[in-house]
């Protein structure tokens, strides 16, 4: 089963939101047997909106390293990690990776989710 959402968020209220999903998922997993797992990719920039949808580079960049994304893993490039408030999260760096449809590959870094029980 593959569900796609989008969500337009601030730069950093976007990195707690997935954060606060990634948890979440967690929390289900220790106590549902059945998994659920989750791949989320987050970019950042200027979008087109038309009739309650949007266009425009962060959202083909966003979808893109989601479905580079492995289950449970948050990526997002690596200007949005530099942006970041200092000390709020933290980011391992994945490198250049070629995206379809980004004409330049693009340098990016996993947003580290602390999994433990609540």
């Amino acid at each position: 089963l593959y569900e796609s959402n989008l969500a337009r968020l601030q730069s950093a209220a976007a990195l707690d939101a997935a954060v606060a999903i990634e948890h979440a998922v967690f929390r289900h997993g220790a106590t549902n047997p059945e998994p659920l797992a989750v791949r989320i990719g987050i970019a950042s920039g200027d979008c087109t909106v038309d009739a309650d949808d949007y266009f425009g580079e962060p959202v083909v960049l966003a979808a893109r390293l989601c479905a580079i994304a492995a289950a449970g893993e948050i990526l997002v490039p690596d200007y949005l990690r530099q942006l970041a408030p200092r000390g709020s999260h933290t980011f391992e760096a994945r490198g250049p990776v070629e995206l379809k449809g980004i004409p330049e590959p693009v340098t990016v870094a996993r947003l580290l989710v602390e999994r433990k029980p609540m």
